[in-house]
Parts: structure tokens; sequence; C-alpha cells
């Protein structure tokens, strides 16, 4: 059922007008956190997520967040749902400036 879903969130992620930036680091996260028990080989996902933190055409917000998940590997999920927190506040400061301007 999660290998689904998963799918399911990577076809939406290759398309970038699909999500918003905060429902992207919504699916980011759960490909993340779904495997993220299980040894970063073994994931189904992982080379994806790798592709999108190397991709230059992924917003840099959204690179960052991958790249810092990537980097809280290792079985510390406190430290990744941390940064998870960190990013999406990051991600509604931008929104609220774009707003304004």
């Amino acid at each position: 059922m999660h290998f689904k879903i998963c799918c399911s969130l990577v076809i939406l992620l290759q398309e970038p007008k699909l999500l918003k930036q905060q429902e992207r680091l919504v699916a980011y996260f759960i490909l993340y956190d779904l495997y993220e028990a299980e040894q970063r080989s073994s994931s189904p996902f992982m080379s994806m997520l790798v592709d999108a933190a190397a991709d230059e055409r992924v917003e840099k917000l959204e690179r960052a967040f991958v790249l810092s998940m990537l980097r809280a590997s290792g079985g510390n999920s406190k430290e990744v749902c941390t940064i998870f927190n960190h990013y999406q506040i990051a991600s509604r400061v931008v929104l609220v400036n774009l707003k304004e301007m």
C-alpha cells in the first residue's frame, strides 16, 4: 500500500505545477519517512530524493530540504521532523513575502 502511495507522490512531484511548494515538501517528507527505518539502499525512492537534491530545476528551498533530510538520515527521525517544521515555516514566510509584493 505504501509503495503505491509513494509512486503516486513521485508522479505528482515530476510535474512542478501540480503541487504547491508546501505540498511538495510534505511529499518529499513522506517519501523519506516511510522508508526511513530501512537501509538507504533498500528504499525504492532514495534515488528520486538524491536526484531532487541535485536537480538545479528544483527550487532551492526544496533542494535544501531534501539535502537536510538526507544528511540527517540514520534513524534520527526527531531531527528530520525538526528540519521539516523549519522548512515548512520558511516556505510560509517566502509565500507571505511574495504576496506582499
